[in-house]
């Protein structure tokens, strides 16, 4: 009898325990489900993470192969930032300064960020109108880079990020003028390439029709001019010497409204300098002169870039 009220006792006793202890046991259920499911998800979140930055890894491997391919970099090189891999080049001694040899060609900043690239006449204009970096190749085609260089607008020679690869630097106008003393006369001629350049006519009044009236003209045609009024007296080469070494090509530039012009007449060089903070200033070579003439626009504009070692 003692050990059935023992029983009946012990029974009860786990009842009750049972009551009290069931609300908690679901409540800790619940919480462990919750906790399961934050980890199921931050799993998810990481994992879209990884194959993001993986994706984005995939990108810039692909782009540093095609630059290593085209500038044949060997695989010791490839702690170079991009904007290093992309302007493998060499340089030449005017006086005590030292110039790339060639116009920079990068379409990454020193910090590896990438430089947006315009090219329709919208996506420049844009650029220009909110003070952004762009650059372009002339006439949207990659070619041109290979034997200009890229064309930059005066917001990417100077953002804060460095379009210049290390070591070198975007002249500043008095650097650019450092030139002409170190070259003296004929500073044009000696800048630029000995081949690429067009050739100009001089054009002269036609002395064997110049005093023909209109109706003279009408009736009979002249053999200098044919019936032009004017004849070419000559053909002048718009080639240079080239006896810097600076080799400068005749890359033309885009204008504020996206518009290509003067290539194979004009070759024109960014400065980092301001005109009434409003502009940039720069320096030009042209066919049909030999003189290395200075000018300043507005910042929208595209042109070439020629580094100087810091």
């Amino acid at each position: 009898m003692k050990f059935l009220l023992t029983f009946i006792s012990f029974f009860f006793l786990e009842l009750l325990f049972c009551q009290t202890r069931t609300p908690q046991l679901g409540e800790l259920i619940k919480r462990v489900d919750s906790l399961k499911n934050l980890i199921q998800s931050e799993r998810i979140d990481n994992q879209l993470r990884i194959l993001d930055l993986k994706k984005l890894l995939s990108e810039k491997q692909a782009q540093l192969d095609l630059i290593k391919q085209k500038y044949n970099i060997q695989n010791d090189e490839t702690n170079l930032t991009p904007s290093q891999l992309n302007n493998n080049t060499e340089s030449i001694t005017i006086g005590k300064q030292i110039w790339m040899k060639e116009n920079l060609n990068v379409s990454f900043f020193r910090n590896g960020d990438p430089i947006p690239e315009a090219r329709s006449n919208e996506e420049w204009i844009a650029a220009g109108k909110q003070g952004k970096p762009v650059w372009c190749s002339y006439d949207n085609n990659p070619k041109n880079d290979e034997k200009y260089g890229k064309l930059y607008n005066w917001f990417a020679i100077t953002d804060t990020r460095g379009l210049a690869p290390s070591g070198w630097k975007i002249p500043e106008f008095e650097d650019l003028n450092v030139i002409d003393s170190y070259l003296w006369s004929d500073v044009g001629s000696k800048l630029k390439s000995n081949i690429g350049w067009n050739s100009w006519n001089v054009e002269e009044r036609c002395k064997s029709c110049i005093g023909w009236t209109d109706d003279h003209r009408k009736s009979k045609k002249c053999i200098s001019c044919n019936n032009m009024g004017v004849r070419i007296s000559k053909t002048n080469s718009g080639n240079g010497n080239n006896t810097s070494g600076f080799s400068a090509m005749p890359g033309g530039f885009r204008n504020a409204n996206g518009n290509f012009e003067k290539i194979g007449q004009e070759s024109l060089f960014w400065s980092s300098s301001e005109q009434y903070s409003l502009y940039g200033r720069y320096r030009m070579l042209t066919n049909m002169d030999n003189e290395l003439l200075m000018n300043y626009t507005t910042k929208d504009f595209g042109m070439s870039v020629r580094c100087l070692k810091n």
